[in-house]
């Protein structure tokens, strides 16, 4: 019995995670609230979840935090060039979807392949960000080549993503998984990409 509550065993351990996991989820919500601020907040998470994967994490509201207040200006310019683009390429597809021509489907396509580029670039942008130190071009150009040197593992982390959707609209409309959605529905799915993450960057590092 006395094993099972030994602070270095293996179920204790566990708990501890979950729980950073629970405290993450709730500081990246709020941190996201004003919408604008949701870059910084995603990368903060990634940082946090990343040195969890690699079991560095330390203290887990101080490094969240910091590594929030360290790379707000730049991740808050990258967010909103990304919420631009999407609003763009979303008000495109509406138009493209109700527009009677011989056009429309070439058009379709080509919007679809940037929403893919788009998509690309999230999977990686606010992770360099929270790792690297460089020009927010330099960034977004390195997140483009790295999802494509890497494309196995970029496929396997849209997988994740969507899988996060499915089981975020899941708790949404059945209410009685709302609990678990505001606790873990964002840091238990960044926790786990984070160790595809840790084999990627450990190359660039």
């Amino acid at each position: 019995m006395g094993s099972f509550f030994n602070p270095d065993g293996s179920v204790m351990r566990a708990l501890s995670k979950i729980a950073d996991l629970a405290i993450l989820n709730i500081m990246w919500l709020i941190c996201s609230i004003p919408v604008i601020t949701m870059g910084a907040a995603t990368t903060a998470l990634y940082y946090v979840t990343i040195k969890m994967a690699k079991n560095q994490e330390g203290y887990l509201v101080r490094v969240f935090f910091k590594a929030f207040k360290d790379n707000f200006k730049k991740s808050t310019i990258v967010w909103m060039l990304f919420l631009a683009a999407g609003l763009v390429l979303g008000a495109d597809f509406y138009i493209m979807c109700h527009w009677e021509s011989n056009l429309r489907y070439p058009m379709l396509v080509m919007i679809i392949m940037a929403g893919l580029v788009l998509l690309f670039l999230a999977l990686y942008v606010f992770v360099l960000i929270g790792t690297f130190e460089n020009k927010v071009a330099e960034y977004l150009k390195n997140a483009f080549f790295i999802s494509i040197r890497h494309l196995p593992y970029s496929i396997l982390l849209v997988f994740i993503l969507f899988l996060q959707l499915y089981a975020c609209i899941f708790m949404l409309v059945n209410i009685t998984y709302l609990p678990l959605l505001l606790l873990f529905g964002m840091s238990s799915f960044a926790y786990a990409m984070s160790f595809l993450y840790v084999k990627i960057l450990e190359r660039y590092m």
